[in-house]
Formats: structure tokens, C-alpha cells, sequence
């Protein structure tokens, strides 16, 4: 019921199910999609299925809207969107319902891709950063990485002009703002990550340095 959507918002991803979990994710966008699909076709596993591949579908298509404004000729764009679309590793995110929220992440990634390359008010570039960071972020927390990737879209230059590192500032700024946004929400519902027991220093930092390393190796390099 509506009342539901509250709850969502205001608290973690497993608090308003039946599932017995104890993990502070804090996704109200999934959330808030989740509980307007069970809205519209309630437990139909057709239905559910039906809404994925049409999430699938638009980031498809924005992948082969993005390759090409960044240059890459309709044809390798076509081909490369295609493959994409029918690849077998794609059906791992597409079949299953929390599959979903890593499609939305990316609809909305790269919907902000198409807007930050059109776009050359260095304000504007901010707003769409932080407002794309924060929605992504609220759709699953890894994608904090578009902390990284708008800023870099911003920097890239388009055909006839050179690097733009002024509107690569801004989407970066817009991007930490997107970021207390996100911690904001969190501490104000208090949704922290809390371990089972306490950790030393030195492992915490161990911790940290295997994450950053795989970002890195998984995200940023490719």
C-alpha cells in the first residue's frame, strides 16, 4: 500500500519485506520501483519478467545512443549494442527480479552520459552529476563509482573542441554534493554499516586498499 513507499525511503531495502535479512543497504529507488511493478502487475512472474526486459531494453539503447556520442561510427555502435543486448552473461542481471536495480543504476548513468556530453554550462554539468549520483547511488551503492565516470564524461572532448576541465570540476563537485546527499540520508535514518565486531586500524585500511584495488582493476582501468 502507499504507506509502504514511507517506508522504503526512510528505511533499509529489506525492512519492508518478509526477508529475514540483517544488511543495512539503503536502495529507496529500487524500493520505490520494486513496489510500483507489484502495483501494476502484483505477483505475475510474467508481468515481472515482461519489466525487466524492458528495463534491459533502454539500457541497450542508451549504450548505443552513448557510444556514438562519443564517436564511435553507427555501425561498431550497432554491432557493439547488440552484442550487449544478446551476450549471455547479460541474462544474470536481466532474469531475477533484484537484478533490476543494477538496470536502473545504468539507465540512469548513462542517461546522465547523454546529458553531460550535450550539455556546455559548467552549472548545469554539476546539477546533472550530483542528481544522477545520488540516484544511481540510491539505486544500489556501488554505484558510487559514477564518482568517477561523469566527471571523466564531462572531461572528454568532443568533435572540435579540446578538454573541457572546468565542466569536469563541476560534475565532480556536483558529484561529492551527490555524495553528503547520500551520507546525509543515511545518518538521518540511521542506516550505517555496523560490523559484528570491532576491527583494528590496520584491518580496516587492509580492507579499504582490496575494495579501492578492485574498483580499479573491475571499474576504472577497463
Amino acid at each position: 500500500d502507499p504507506e509502504g513507499i514511507k517506508r522504503l525511503v526512510t528505511g533499509g531495502l529489506f525492512t519492508a519485506s518478509s526477508m529475514p535479512l540483517r544488511v543495512d543497504y539503503y536502495r529507496p529507488l529500487s524500493g520505490a520501483l520494486n513496489w510500483l511493478s507489484f502495483r501494476l502487475v502484483h505477483d505475475s512472474a510474467p508481468g515481472q519478467h515482461a519489466i525487466n526486459l524492458v528495463l534491459h531494453v533502454a539500457v541497450t539503447l542508451l549504450l548505443w545512443r552513448v557510444l556514438q556520442a562519443v564517436a564511435v561510427p553507427r555501425r561498431v555502435a550497432t554491432a557493439a549494442a547488440t552484442l550487449f543486448a544478446v551476450h549471455p552473461a547479460t541474462p544474470d542481471i536481466v532474469a531475477y527480479l533484484g537484478g533490476r536495480q543494477d538496470m536502473l543504476g545504468w539507465i540512469i548513468v548513462l542517461g546522465a552520459t547523454l546529458a553531460l556530453r550535450r550539455t556546455e554550462r559548467r552549472w548545469l554539468a554539476s546539477v546533472i552529476a550530483c542528481v544522477a549520483f545520488v540516484a544511481a547511488t540510491f539505486s544500489r551503492e556501488a554505484f558510487v563509482i559514477a564518482g568517477v565516470l561523469l566527471p571523466w564524461v564531462a572531461l572528454a572532448p568532443r568533435e572540435g573542441s579540446r578538454r573541457d576541465w572546468a565542466r569536469a570540476a563541476a560534475a565532480a563537485v556536483g558529484c561529492v554534493v551527490g555524495l553528503g546527499v547520500v551520507l546525509g540520508a543515511r545518518a538521518a535514518f540511521a542506516i550505517g554499516f555496523e560490523p559484528s565486531v570491532p576491527h583494528s586500524l590496520g584491518e580496516r585500511l587492509g580492507v579499504f586498499a582490496a575494495v579501492l584495488g578492485r574498483c580499479v582493476k573491475d571499474a576504472i582501468a577497463p
